[in-house]
C-alpha cells in the first residue's frame, strides 16, 4: 500500500517532469497509463514530501529510496553521503502527535542513509512530535498584540491559533496556522465590499505570519525559559509553526482512524469547526487536512477507510450539491469531486491489513491532484474486494497495474 501510494505521488511528480525517466520502469505499483498532466521542471532538492501522521516512517522510507534514484538520474550530486544529506535536509518532512514514534522514524531514516554511506553523520532535520504545550498563566494572544497593535483587526482569526497551539498535543497536524488568518481577511473584504488589500495590506497575510513566527523566537529565546512561548519545547514549537506554514509538492500519510463519538472534547470541538465536511472521522479530517497542506497542483496519496465514497454522512465531502456551489465563496472547499483530480484508485475492501482480521477495516488507496479536474479527466481505479488475504491483494494489485499500465 505504501509502494503504490508513494510511487503514484512522488513517482508520478518525478515522470511528469521528466517524460523520458526511466526510472518509472523499475516501479511495481506505477500506474504508466494514469490520465495525468505535466509538471514544470525543478531540481530533486526543490521537491517536497510531507507525512502529517508520519508514526515510525513507512512513507518517509519509501520516499527516501524514491529520492536516492532521482538524485542518481539528476547527476548533480556524486557522492552517496552528500545525496542523504540532500534528502533529508531539503526533501523529506514528518509531524507525528506520538514523540516516541518520531524518534524511531529518526532513527530509521538515519540507518536508511547509513546503508548508502557507511560514515553518514547527518539526522532528518524535519521530523517533529507535536507533544507541545504553552505554559499556563499568560495571556499569549494579548503579548502578541501589545508588540503589533496593526493586527487587532484579525483578533478573531489570531484566538483561533493561539487557541490551538494550546493543545497542539492532541490536534497535531490538523491544527491551522495560516488560514485562519486569510478566511478572516476574506471575511472583511466580504463585509466592506470598497476595503481591498492593495499596498502594505496586500502583504498583510504574509506579514501576519512571519511576525508570528518571529513572536514565537523571540518567546523561545526568553531568559526565564519556564516563561517561554513554548517552555522547554521551544525549539520543537518553531519547527512545528514552520513544518505546517510550508506547502508541499507530495503529502502522503496513512491517518489515524477515529469515529467522531471516540474524539475529546477539544479534538471533537477542533474538527467539527475547521474540518466539518470530514467531522464523523479523523481519517476524513485529514484528507481536508493533506489538501490544505498540498502545494497547488500537488500530489496527495492516502490510505484511508472507504466509508468516504458511500455514506451520506461523506456527501459535502465528495461532492457539495451544485445549488449550494453558488452561495460559497471561490476559496471554499466544494468537495473532493469538484476541487481536485482523483488520478489512481485502488479499493480494496476488507483484510487489506495482516495485522486487522475480518471487515473491521475496508481500505481504500488513492492519489488525488490539487486542482479541478478537466471536463476530459479519466481516473484509473482498481476494485479488489474480493481477496481474502492481504497477499492476494497485493498480487492482484501488482497484476492489474502491469495489466494496465
Amino acid at each position: 500500500m505504501v509502494r503504490f501510494l508513494v510511487e503514484n505521488s512522488l513517482g508520478a511528480t518525478w515522470a511528469a517532469m521528466h517524460p523520458q525517466t526511466k526510472l518509472a520502469a523499475k516501479w511495481p505499483y506505477y500506474v504508466r497509463n494514469a490520465d495525468r498532466l505535466p509538471a514544470a521542471n525543478k531540481p530533486v532538492r526543490e521537491i517536497t514530501f510531507l507525512d502529517p501522521a508520519c508514526g515510525s516512517g513507512h512513507f518517509l522510507l519509501e520516499a527516501f529510496d524514491l529520492f536516492y534514484e532521482m538524485y542518481e538520474e539528476e547527476g548533480l550530486l556524486q557522492k552517496p553521503e552528500e545525496i542523504c544529506r540532500s534528502i533529508l535536509c531539503n526533501n523529506l518532512f514528518g509531524i507525528d502527535i506520538d514523540d516516541r514514534a518520531v524518534q524511531i522514524a529518526e532513527a530509521a531514516l538515519w540507518m536508511k542513509a547509513a546503508q548508502k554511506s557507511p560514515d553518514f553523520s547527518g539526522s532528518a532535520g524535519h521530523l517533529v512530535g507535536t507533544n507541545i504545550r504553552l505554559p499556563a498563566g499568560k495571556d499569549h494572544l494579548r503579548e502578541f498584540l501589545k508588540k503589533h497593535p496593526d493586527d487587532e483587526p484579525l483578533r478573531p482569526a489570531l484566538e483561533v491559533v493561539f487557541a490551538g497551539l494550546a493543545h497542539a498535543d492532541e490536534i497535531g497536524s490538523l491544527l491551522r496556522i495560516e488560514e485562519p488568518v486569510r478566511q478572516e481577511l476574506a471575511e472583511m473584504q466580504r463585509n466592506y465590499p470598497l476595503w481591498q488589500p492593495s499596498g502594505e495590506r496586500a502583504q498583510w497575510l504574509p506579514g501576519v505570519t512571519g511576525r508570528l513566527e518571529a513572536h514565537f523566537h523571540q518567546e523561545a529565546e526568553s531568559v526565564d525559559i519556564g516563561q517561554g512561548f513554548f517552555g522547554t519545547s521551544a525549539e520543537k514549537g518553531i519547527a512545528l509553526f514552520e513544518l505546517l506554514s510550508r506547502r508541499y509538492d507530495v503529502v502522503a500519510t496513512n491517518p489515524p482512524y477515529m469515529g467522531s463519538k471516540s474524539m475529546g472534547p477539544v479534538l471533537k470541538e477542533y474538527v467539527e469547526d475547521h474540518y466539518r465536511p470530514g467531522q464523523r472521522d479523523l481519517y476524513a479530517a485529514f484528507i481536508l487536512r493533506c489538501l490544505e497542506l498540498a502545494a497547488p497542483k500537488g500530489l496527495v496519496g492516502m490510505v484511508t477507510q472507504q466509508s468516504w465514497m458511500f455514506l451520506r454522512s461523506y456527501a459535502d465531502l465528495r461532492a457539495v450539491e451544485q445549488e449550494k456551489v453558488r452561495e460559497l465563496g471561490q476559496a471554499a472547499f466544494k468537495g473532493v469531486l469538484r476541487d481536485t483530480a482523483i488520478e489512481t484508485l485502488a479499493h480494496l475492501g476488507p483484510y487489506a491489513f495482516a495485522e486487522i482480521s475480518g471487515e473491521v477495516v475496508n481500505v481504500a488507496l488513492f492519489t488525488l491532484r490539487k486542482e479541478a479536474p478537466p471536463d476530459e479527466h479519466r481516473l484509473t481505479a482498481f476494485r479488489l474486494i474480493g481477496p481474502k488475504s492481504p497477499e492476494e491483494k497485493e498480487a492482484l494489485l501488482r497484476a492489474a497495474v502491469h495489466a494496465g499500465g
